[in-house]
């Protein structure tokens, strides 16, 4: 009896000994085409367990997957031949929910005998590639880490350099290096949309509360000026706004409550044979 006593203990704080890890999942395509990559080594490198690396390449869909990730801020690393090295920004990950990426790689050129040096592609860069300047790349993560965003993309917006809040501090209305509000432009997935906030004020580009959850958007773009041509009837900024793609393998559920409502999320794929496409909504 005592020798049954003390396994069960020793058992038991083994299991408290484990630290809580978690999955990374993730898509690695062609920017230009949008064909997935075989083969691409994804790798992440562990500062808190004296650089270890732990990774995983992709299969024959471009789909990656690496298991007992710990839990913590890591950076992710990814290469393929005849492409250039991409590299994330701080992902954060949590025991709660597994992160899903979707990398987009750039094509590397080599001509004849010359040299071709190019600086590595930093995460924060617009996605647009003729936003060389006054554009930043944001993502969901960095929206929901910035104080006082509220899960908000244009709050967050405030908190980077040539943007300021407008005299309602209770709104969400972005003023570009002091231009007018209504020169602000709102895209989605490449169309213009009108002003997408609730209790907003009419001729305005912002509201009390974003109409859109930063749950179903993936990474954008946010221009303060040297606007890209296709971006016309900009005159002030303009916040490029993209949808995600669910999670293709399993199927979740999110339930959030608070003060300014409640709101429900899903997200899975369409079939669970075929994990090539999925829903979020």
């Amino acid at each position: 009896m005592l020798l049954r006593l003390c396994l069960g203990m020793l058992a038991f704080t083994q299991v408290l000994a484990q630290s809580p890890s978690q999955r990374i999942t993730g898509l690695v395509l062609d920017k230009a085409s949008k064909q997935p990559l075989i083969g691409a080594t994804v790798i992440i490198k562990l500062e808190s367990d004296a650089g270890r690396m732990i990774g995983s390449t992709t299969d024959s869909n471009g789909i990656f997957s690496i298991e007992e990730v710990p839990v913590g801020r890591h950076f992710l690393n990814c290469t393929y031949v005849g492409y250039q090295p991409w590299v994330s920004a701080y992902l954060e990950v949590t025991s709660a929910k597994k992160l899903d990426l979707t990398i987009e790689m750039i094509e590397s050129a080599t001509v004849g005998d010359s040299i071709v040096v190019r600086a590595p592609r930093v995460a924060s860069e617009a996605s647009n590639e003729f936003g060389l300047v006054s554009a930043r790349s944001f993502t969901p993560e960095e929206t929901q880490r910035y104080a006082g965003s509220i899960n908000d993309p244009g709050r967050m917006a405030l908190s980077l350099p040539g943007a300021q809040i407008s005299t309602q501090d209770n709104e969400n209305t972005i003023v570009v290096r002091a231009n007018s509000p209504i020169g602000l432009s709102w895209r989605l997935e490449g169309f213009e949309i009108p002003n997408p906030n609730h209790f907003a004020e009419a001729g305005s580009s912002g509201g009390g509360i974003s109409a859109l959850s930063i749950y179903v958007l993936g990474a954008s773009d946010f221009f303060t000026g040297a606007f890209p041509a296709e971006y016309g009837n900009a005159l002030a900024g303009v916040m490029d706004l993209k949808f995600r793609k669910g999670n293709r393998e399993d199927r979740e559920f999110r339930l959030q409550t608070g003060l300014i409502g409640l709101e429900f999320a899903s997200e899975g794929p369409l079939s669970r044979t075929k994990k090539s496409s999925s829903y979020l909504f």
